[in-house]
């Protein structure tokens, strides 16, 4: 699975994140959460091959990460990045269609091996009925989801969201959190909300000033302490029929 060893990534000669060591467990939802600017999308972004760590490696199954061809890479790991944009003026089932391109053969007239891999994808997306939508009328919620469907589509052993609740009203938050729960795949999620956090992630792992806080279940980890610490905002971590994050600025 996924796992990061001593990795660092800096930009215009500044070290963004350091010595991040960090495994992530195999079919589980796992929350990285942090302070704006902790280095929580940098590190999703490098646990999915689009930045080339400044120092330490990034491994899928104990295989360098770096080593794998972009193609191979896109049939294990699926992104949906927080603001999805195409500036294609396409379809909706075509803009879902695009999670297939790793899938099928580079020489002409190539087919699809799974030609309801679209369609299933979108069902479980709940995005059947905006099939022939155009892309720019959707609403940023409704790309949020259609973005869900194309990753799905690749068929990803790993799924990485960030932000992914981010343009969702709260109904929607929870349909989508709820629907990739159920993938039983390995999903990693930058989420914001400590209480959606709470509800629904197994594991979480914790970033703060470029660092890796803590990690581990939930329940060890995401205490009134640390969030105290980490994010200077009182909470009480509780758990009746379900844990819960309740906050206070007093």
């Amino acid at each position: 699975m996924i796992r990061l060893e001593k990795v660092a990534w800096e930009a215009d000669g500044r070290r963004i994140v350091s010595d991040i060591t960090l495994e992530f467990a195999p079919r589980t939802l796992t929350a990285l959460v942090g302070p704006n600017g902790s280095g929580k999308t940098t590190v999703l972004h490098l646990a999915a091959g689009l930045r080339v760590p400044a120092a330490g490696r990034v491994f899928l199954d104990d295989v360098p990460l770096a080593s794998l061809p972009a193609k191979q890479r896109a049939r294990q790991i699926a992104v949906v990045e927080q603001h999805p944009s195409t500036d294609l003026d396409l379809a909706v089932r075509d803009v879902v269609a695009l999670g297939r391109i790793p899938h099928i053969g580079a020489w002409p007239g190539a087919r699809d091996r799974d030609p309801n891999a679209v369609d299933e994808a979108m069902e479980a997306a709940a995005v059947t009925h905006l099939a022939k939508r155009r892309w720019p009328t959707l609403s940023g919620g409704e790309r949020q989801r259609v973005h869900l469907a194309r990753a799905l589509a690749q068929q990803p052993r790993v799924l990485l969201l960030d932000e992914p609740t981010n343009h969702l009203d709260l109904s929607h938050q929870l349909d989508f959190l709820e629907r990739v729960n159920r993938l039983g795949i390995t999903v990693i999620a930058v989420l914001h909300d400590l209480d959606l956090t709470a509800a629904f992630c197994r594991d979480v792992a914790v970033m703060h000033e470029g660092r890796l806080h803590s990690q581990g279940a939930i329940e060890d980890v995401l205490t009134s302490e640390l969030i105290d610490e980490v994010f200077d905002v009182r909470a009480a971590v509780v758990v009746d029929d379900r844990m819960r994050v309740n906050w206070s600025r007093a």
